[in-house]
């Protein structure tokens, strides 16, 4: 695939990126956006990036890169002037970085605009100094569809990228405050290391750092926060700060992450700043890398002293350098690292801020505040609460910058859900900054969003809108008002579809131009001056002030001024009269002041004053909509050339492009559209040469884009036009892409003038330069082109009317070519002795890879959820297979494996240099290896039991080692503070008979057991600090016994514990066996588990929730100790495996193994557990007691042998399975079917044989004088004998079968015939040959050859009857005797006899038998039909 974004995929979707991170903000997705403010078919948005994808990036191909970019140069800033500062006595060098999202915490869905209104629009550009985007995006390709929004995120199977960029609208708007916008890079991400980011030219330059360069540049931002909570090698320690020196030099900002030990590479938050993280700031050897550093937030007064003392001490301005976190997204207005220990003795603070989440303040409203709908942050009547709450954040308690300070005595619990002790706002540790200088300035208090747009105070779009790009310069203080008398509430007016809460009381106006305008409203009972910007502006002899108002109360004797102090005398308040402000007004009113007598002066703070005259007014307002000075000059743009419409599409979308005028001169573009209607609409607006238009609601005809540019003072330029006449194209525009080609399919216009259509499709966003051709007839409404590409690519297609040869305006459709293909895997394996470890795919769009070993499946990974990590034999043939999100599957790859070139230490020998101890140094030796790369790859319990080790210094190295045994080490006398820090995967410490320590510090240690045989011996101890670990202290535990114990003779530190809890998997389960129930899901099982948690100790979650021994503000959703699941294996008795369920209808017993990663990236079995589907006997019990019953009443009495045989059979199997403790059913179920089925057969009686036995008897007769008979008939014969006395001998004879062979039986002995006699005709044959016929008549010699041949083939045929040789030999004798001699005499007198003998053959003296007689076989047939034809008939009746 091309670098492109994927709208949709054909797919089957099955919806971890479970990582252990210290800045989780807790925040909430913010959900796709509903109904029409849905995401567009090609609404431009902002995605992740692998480093792969870093290291390739170009903006040609980089989808919507155009459409995405922030022009906004960065404003500078007015320089610090204290007298109007809000606390005079504040440092302004005191710094602040706010990490967060932008609009929301969208991943598939970061646009510069949207028809939404409820999106974060941040309102407090003048306390930041830095803005870094903090949300995942997910790379390019990633389908939508992979999103469940209601899973939780642990379970979202997509991929983030580790670099997102900051939204540019928010980039536009940061550098129009003067603050700079930064980019994020976050890690860990599933297969995305740092190492690739790492790589050097060969002259030291880092192409990643100079790609990252290229994109600040043309996206328009600033730099990098970087996010490293993954443990790097000591070679990559070295290379990331030569990364973070060489992308300083080449000018991008860097902020890094309190996260990384210096000395190991392990991830770990010093919590201040330290000698092993400011290694990335700052070095004697390196010189300056990152230009700062965001601490990790568990820091307290002595660690802000440390840490300042070490910035000066290398030479760093704290200030500047050094930032301390402070968790927003997770603790709100109660902190527990309280900001105010930073103040210094001079009362400023001595290192800036950083804070992630502050858009808490929107995205967490329903988490605190009770009784709310569903969602209420992406819900319109609550932002008034989400103003409120980021007013409370940025203002302090009482939302005056002037009174920012912690007060607890104010209740805004009514939109913050709690009340809060030590939250003082950020004006309290933050001067207020502003970019209004020079001499020209204007505001409409627009904030960049609204449920309408205004021009000139008339509703010039009904949609509500967020757009930041076009987000004034906003008041610098929230709210600052000087009055002796009523405060009057100031707000931003929405207008009436604006829900604006039960704290305001004010008559809804809207804005003059744009979403909102500023109103002030109340009891007027005293002046009150509200100071709404700090500037640097001057003063000319034409300057004025202009203000447009709308005053919606009654006429009265008020006053409303424009309030001016001049910098040269900043206590003093001037004042100018708005004429006629007292007047209500009928709409909007614009009044201009001059400020002539004034030049040379320069303006410190503008506002407004609100006199009420000699007496009080009630429920005054006035509403501002506009607030301009300038200084006469002409600041109008000249008209936007170069206005192009780039692409009309047929979704009504439209691309719009024109040249760019320098920021000094245009602040903003505004795009309006004229409709055939007749009205005209605010489309949107921004700094920028191009426009993403969403919607041109509904226009069917000709829509007139008008294009205008804004200049400083806010004057608008004629417009520039282009109109597009949808009438007048095709429309209805579908496509379907098959592999090859792609065909379209259209609506042609109805009245429109051409001749042909021509289509131009081309790969934009893509490095395919080829354009695909067709040209249509005006006739037709289809076409194919032909594309020989497969791979997905995203297309633009052109549909553009012809006339004359001339074409006209396009109407364009995008969509994608046919994706085939899946592109192979090109990375390389790293086998690291353990595992193999890939390189992630630079595939753009694969999903799943499938890895073989010698033809087995091994592996299975999806994209984003897994680490690219394999239990593989190294010498086996290993193969990959890619799947991509569209399910086609790529050609093997076999690949080879190559060293690990990026080991965690450069490997060496483990020497005293590093573990300084000898009797330490021989242990470690001798269990874990000689060499530091074997020592770090330890993974098991270092034994040191009754060893002579006095010290642990260099136990550090161990970092994987899980257990430690210092049991007998009665030499070992301290355990200090930091020793088993580093020790990340250290569990459990056995400290049987440690009988000389003296000092026990296990601090802020993973350590979650302490085994301790004898707690009492441990009497030398007099320190014990066993704090910020993980122990459970509940009564019971071994841990409480041993502070019990330590607690006799020394105080022992045992608060602010975080236990880690575990799933509570049961070793064995048992079932109940359903015959018709749902496999038992085993996922749902662990989720239950998991909610059912219990510390290491067995103490449940509940329990510890109430310990007082527990950290307050530990964050329980991050105490889940288990590893991410990987899978859930599943085996039955025979071997077979299956994943994640267990089949309730089959009993047995299964072993199910929870399986994860271990650390070295092989498959381990966290939990093992024997699970039993109990069978169901019952049935098989009641069927063996109903087959005994039958059996002893005698039911297979002459039963056919067969099925008594079976009856036995199946009954004892049925009786031995029932005794067989580990049946399963499926063999339980079979057991009583088939005794079923044979209880069935017992009236299977056998047929009474007494005919058939007397048939047989007589054929057997018959069969010993088998030769006397003729051929034919004997073989049926033959075979019905056998068939009878086969079926005679069967004990399995039903009665139709008995009467059927006996039938058939007596039927063939009556077809046997005797052989006849032959012998006179074979006498008559010799003498009708022995006659000379020479002497007779030829026709008597023929009569006579005649009857010869007759007779002569008669006696040759075996199946003659004797009635054909009777009438044969008798034709012949006629024939003799009709001889006629040739004289005329005939032979009738002629002697028929022959010796004397007459023609009676010579026999027993009886009549010769002829053919048809009954004959011996006839007559025994017949006697057995007599006997037994009654027996037959009254059968078959």
């Amino acid at each position: 695939m091309n670098k492109i974004v994927k709208r949709s995929c054909a797919i089957t979707l099955t919806l971890a990126m479970m990582s252990s991170m210290a800045m989780s903000a807790g925040a909430l997705d913010t959900l796709p956006f509903p109904g029409d403010a849905a995401v567009a078919e090609n609404q431009p948005t902002v995605h992740g990036y692998r480093p792969v994808d870093i290291a390739e990036w170009n903006a040609q191909t980089d989808p919507y890169a155009e459409y995405t970019r922030a022009r906004v140069p960065l404003q500078q800033r007015n320089e610090a002037f204290a007298a109007t500062q809000a606390n005079p006595d504040l440092s302004p060098n005191t710094e602040y970085f706010a990490l967060a999202g932008d609009y929301g915490n969208s991943f598939f869905e970061t646009l510069q605009s949207n028809n939404f209104f409820s999106n974060y629009l941040y309102n407090f550009w003048q306390y930041t100094d830095y803005y870094a985007s903090w949300h995942g995006m997910v790379t390019a390709e990633c389908p939508p569809e992979l999103y469940d929004p209601n899973a939780g995120w642990w379970e979202r199977k997509f991929e983030f990228g580790i670099l997102n960029l900051p939204n540019p609208a928010y980039s536009n708007a940061a550098h129009k405050n003067g603050a700079l916008s930064i980019g994020c890079i976050f890690l860990p991400r599933a297969s995305q290391p740092a190492s690739p980011m790492l790589v050097r030219n060969e002259d030291g330059t880092f192409p990643v750092a100079d790609k990252l360069k290229e994109m600040c540049d043309y996206y328009g931002f600033d730099g990098y926060f970087i996010n490293q909570e993954e443990s790097i090698s000591m070679e990559e320690v070295a290379a990331y700060q030569d990364f973070l020196a060489y992308c300083r030099e080449i000018g991008i900002y860097m902020q890094w992450y309190d996260s990384i030990n210096v000395n190991t590479g392990g991830v770990r938050y010093d919590n201040e700043f330290t000698p092993s993280n400011s290694s990335f700031i700052y070095t004697e050897e390196k010189g300056n890398m990152a230009d700062s550093i965001f601490l990790n937030y568990w820091w307290n007064p002595d660690k802000i002293k440390r840490s300042v003392e070490h910035a000066n001490s290398i030479g760093v301005d704290p200030l500047k350098t050094v930032f301390f976190g402070l968790e927003g997204g997770m603790y709100r207005w109660e902190q527990p690292y309280d900001a105010q220990w930073l103040f210094g003795e001079d009362g400023n603070p001595v290192a800036s801020i950083a804070t992630l989440g502050p858009d808490f303040v929107h995205h967490g409203l329903g988490e605190d505040v009770g009784g709310l709908p569903e969602n209420p942050h992406m819900n319109a009547d609550y932002q008034w609460m989400t103003f409120e709450r980021e007013r409370i954040w940025f203002s302090g308690p009482e939302k005056d910058p002037t009174k920012a300070g912690v007060n607890s005595s104010v209740d805004n619990s009514q939109v913050t859900g709690t009340t809060y002790s030590n939250w003082a706002g950020m004006a309290d540790y933050i001067t207020e900054r502003s970019v209004v200088n020079g001499n020209v300035f204007y505001t409409n208090f627009n904030t960049g969003h609204g449920m309408q747009y205004f021009v000139d105070g008339a509703v010039s779009n009904d949609e509500e809108w967020s757009n930041m790009n076009i987000q004034d310069i906003l008041p610098t203080w929230q709210w600052w008002i000087d009055t002796e008398g009523t405060k009057l509430d100031v707000n931003f007016d929405y207008g009436e579809k604006y829900n604006k809460g039960p704290m305001y009381d004010y008559e809804s106006v809207g804005a003059y131009k744009g979403g909102s305008s500023l109103v002030v409203n109340g009891t007027l009972d005293e002046e009150n001056f509200l100071r709404l910007y700090k500037t640097d502006l001057s003063v000319e002899e034409n300057t004025k002030v202009s203000v447009t108002f709308n005053k919606s109360s009654a006429d009265d004797a008020s006053k409303m001024e424009v309030g001016v102090i001049f910098k040269n005398d900043p206590n003093t308040v001037v004042t100018f009269n708005v004429p006629q402000a007292n007047k209500q007004t009928d709409g909007w009113v614009t009044k201009e002041i001059s400020l002539g007598d004034y030049a040379g002066e320069e303006i410190a703070v503008i506002g407004l004053n609100f006199d009420n005259g000699s007496s009080a007014i009630d429920n005054y307002q006035m509403n501002i909509g506009e607030l301009k000075i300038t200084d006469g000059g002409n600041y109008t743009p000249e008209k936007p050339a170069g206005f192009t419409l780039e692409e009309a599409y047929d979704t009504k979308e439209m691309n719009v492009s024109w040249d760019l005028t320098d920021y000094s001169e245009v602040k903003q573009y505004n795009l309006y559209a004229q409709l055939s209607d007749g009205t005209t609409r605010y489309v949107g607006g921004t700094y920028d040469d191009s426009y993403y238009i969403k919607s041109l609601y509904g226009e069917e005809n000709v829509a007139k884009l008008l294009l205008t540019a804004v200049g400083e003072d806010g004057s608008e330029s004629e417009p520039a036009e282009i109109s597009f006449d949808y009438s007048q194209n095709i429309s209805n525009i579908e496509y379907n892409a098959q592999t090859g080609y792609v065909d379209f399919t259209w609506d042609a216009p109805v009245n429109a003038d051409y001749d042909s259509v021509e289509i131009e499709v081309n790969f934009e966003a893509s490095d395919k330069e080829q354009v695909y051709t067709a040209v249509a007839d005006k006739d037709a409404n289809s076409a194919r082109i032909l594309i020989p590409e497969g791979d997905g690519t995203r297309f633009t297609a052109k549909f553009y009317t012809v006339k004359d040869g001339e074409r006209k305006e396009a109407v364009a459709q995008s969509g994608r070519i046919a994706d085939a293909y899946s592109m192979p895997y090109d990375g390389v394996a790293i086998f690291n002795g353990y595992n193999y470890i890939l390189e992630a795919p630079s595939s753009i769009d694969w999903w799943h890879m499938y890895i073989y070993e010698n033809g087995v499946q091994k592996a299975y990974l999806t994209r984003g959820v897994d680490n690219m990590r394999a239990s593989l034999n190294s010498d086996a043939e290993i193969t990959v297979v890619l799947e991509d999100y569209n399910g086609n599957m790529s050609e093997p790859v076999e690949i080879a494996p190559v060293s690990n070139v990026t080991n965690v230490y450069q490997d060496r020998a483990i020497t005293e240099q590093d573990i300084p101890d000898a009797a330490l140094l021989e242990a470690v030796k001798s269990q874990a290896g000689d060499t530091i790369q074997e020592v770090l790859g330890f993974t098991g319990t270092l034994d040191l039991s009754d060893s002579a080790v006095a010290s642990l210094q260099g136990i550090s190295l161990l970092r994987n080692m899980t257990g430690l045994n210092l049991s007998g080490c009665a030499a070992l006398t301290e355990i200090p503070a930091g020793t088993l820090s580093d020790n990340g995967q250290l569990s459990f410490i056995n400290l049987t008979g440690c009988t000389g320590l003296v000092t026990l510090n296990l601090s802020n240690t993973s350590l979650e057991k302490i085994v301790c045989d004898d707690p009492a011996a441990l009497t030398a101890v007099t320190t014990a600090d066993l704090s910020g670990s993980r122990f459970d202290f509940s009564a019971g535990t071994p841990e409480k016994a041993l502070v019990d114990a330590l607690s006799a003779q020394t105080e022992v530190a045992i608060q602010n514990q975080r236990p880690l809890v575990y799933p509570n998997v049961a070793e064995k389960l048992s079932v109940d066996k359903k015959l018709n129930g749902d496999a038992m899901d085993l996922n749902s099982y662990y989720e239950e588990c998991l909610a059912n948690a219990v510390s290491v100790r067995g103490t449940s979650l509940e329990t510890l929730k109430e310990a007082g021994f527990v950290a307050a503000d530990y964050d329980w959703d991050s105490a889940q100790g288990a590893k991410e699941l990987h899978q859930i294996k599943v085996t039955d008795a025979n071997g077979n495996v299956t994943m994640d369920s267990i089949p309730t209808n089959e009993a047995g017993t299964y072993t199910v193994e929870y399986i994860t990663f271990a650390e070295n990236g092989l498959e381990t079995a966290m939990y093992t557990q024997q699970v039993i589907v109990k069978a169901v006997t019952s049935v098989l019990e009641k069927v063996v007691a109903e087959a005994e019953q039958m059996k002893a009443d005698g039911a297979l009495e002459n039963t056919m042998e067969a099925v008594v045989e079976e009856f036995n059979a199946a009954l004892q199997a049925a009786k031995d399975l029932l005794a067989k403790e580990d049946a399963t059913q499926a063999e339980l179920n079979a057991a009583a079917v088939r005794l079923v089925q044979v209880m069935n057969k017992v009236d299977w009686k056998q047929g009474d044989k007494t005919i058939l036995e007397v048939a047989v008897d007589v054929a057997l007769s018959i069969n010993e004088n088998l030769d006397q008979y003729v051929e034919e008939g004997k073989q049926e014969f033959v075979d019905a004998l056998a068939n009878a006395q086969a079926l005679l001998e069967s004990g399995n004879a039903w009665q139709d079968d008995i009467d059927a062979v006996t039938d058939a039986l007596i039927e063939a002995m009556a077809n046997l015939r005797m052989a006849p006699n032959k012998d006179i005709l074979n006498d008559m044959i010799e003498k009708a040959e022995g006659t000379d016929l020479s002497g007779y008549t030829e026709d008597s010699a023929a009569l006579l050859n005649a009857a010869l041949e007759n007779a002569k083939a008669v006696a040759a045929n075996g199946n003659a009857t004797q009635d054909e040789v009777d009438a044969a030999a008798d034709t012949l004798n006629a024939a003799l005797n009709g001889l006629v001699f040739v004289n005329g005499d005939n032979n009738s007198d002629a002697d028929t006899t022959t010796g004397g003998a007459t023609t009676t053959p010579a026999g027993d003296g009886s009549t010769p038998t002829k053919t048809g007689d009954a004959g011996v076989a006839g007559i025994a047939a017949l006697a057995v039909l007599s006997a037994g034809a009654l027996i037959i008939l009254k059968k078959r009746k």
